[in-house]
């Protein structure tokens, strides 16, 4: 897309300039892409609603602060990964929390050994996905449902090339692990 950087940029500038409808097109532009980034790090479709109005809302916000050092796009998706991320530390605090309460009102019980998992490997890809801490999460979701190579997730995420390559390699060991301790559960009560 070599004219979209320049596109995107030219309504920056527009809306900053006061004309509104420059910001409703770079609604209609990237929030597709932003909507599929937040699904795919969150894994719950109102979740993700949610999370792609919080983030226009942010660049709406700070549209002014946006220096075109890099593209609108990275920008944009910077601000994305740090809603999501934000997003699920929080969910996670009220898990604890709720757990915590839960646990100070009832009496122990013996925890099922066996939960129950799908047959679906779709379900148990996505299983293993949520069980990963979200920054394991995060940098999956870039390098191989958006395809994302090492050098662009480093420029995105302010790291080195080689902190994404290390990253990305124990983000996959967890997920295999997870993966097949899903799978052997499931074998287990076959």
């Amino acid at each position: 897309m070599p004219g979209c950087y320049d596109e995107d940029e030219d309504l920056v500038h527009r809306f900053l300039g006061g004309d509104e409808t420059a910001f409703e097109e770079l609604f209609q532009r990237h929030s597709p892409w932003v909507f599929r980034r937040c699904l795919a790090i969150v894994g719950c479709w109102e979740d993700a609603e949610d999370l792609t109005q919080e983030v226009f809302l942010t660049v709406y916000q700070k549209l002014g602060s946006f220096r075109g050092e890099a593209s609108f796009r990275l920008w944009l998706g910077r601000i994305c990964n740090h809603r999501c991320v934000d997003f699920l530390r929080r969910r996670e605090r009220e898990r604890q929390g709720r757990r915590r309460y839960e646990q100070s009102l009832t009496l122990p019980q013996a925890e099922d050994s066996n939960p129950e998992v799908s047959s679906s490997e779709e379900e148990k890809v996505q299983r293993a996905l949520a069980s990963l801490p979200e920054g394991d999460r995060l940098v999956l979701t870039l390098h191989y449902l958006e395809e994302r190579s090492y050098t662009e997730i480093a420029q995105e995420l302010g790291w080195s090339v080689g902190r994404v390559k290390v990253r990305v390699h124990r983000a996959r060991e967890r997920f295999r692990q997870a993966y097949e301790r899903l799978r052997g559960n499931q074998e287990a009560t076959s």
